[in-house]
């Protein structure tokens, strides 16, 4: 089974902040990361237990597997500056 995830992250500009609110907005922006990381793997781990047994109720086989998850959309950062949008604003 295969879970996709459309997401779009809070956005964090320090450089952008207007009024003085950065640290908590960024503090807002990763506890949104680790919530969102925290469930992806809460989706992973729910996958399905499969058990084989004989006609008598013996196990002979049992099999946990894992579902895929996939987080895909907006995380709104960038490694570098030079890959921000803002980064036209500023040439170098």
């Amino acid at each position: 089974m295969v879970v996709v995830m459309n997401v779009y992250c809070p956005m964090y500009d320090n450089d952008r902040d207007k009024e003085g609110l950065a640290l908590s907005r960024l503090q807002y922006k990763m506890n949104f990361y680790k919530l969102l990381e925290s469930r992806c793997s809460a989706l992973e781990r729910a996958g399905k237990c499969v058990a084989i047994r004989s006609k008598r109720g013996r196990l002979l086989l049992s099999s946990f597997f894992y579902r895929l998850v996939l987080a895909v959309g907006d995380f709104n950062c960038s490694r570098e500056a030079l890959d921000s949008a803002y980064m036209l604003d500023d040439p170098v």
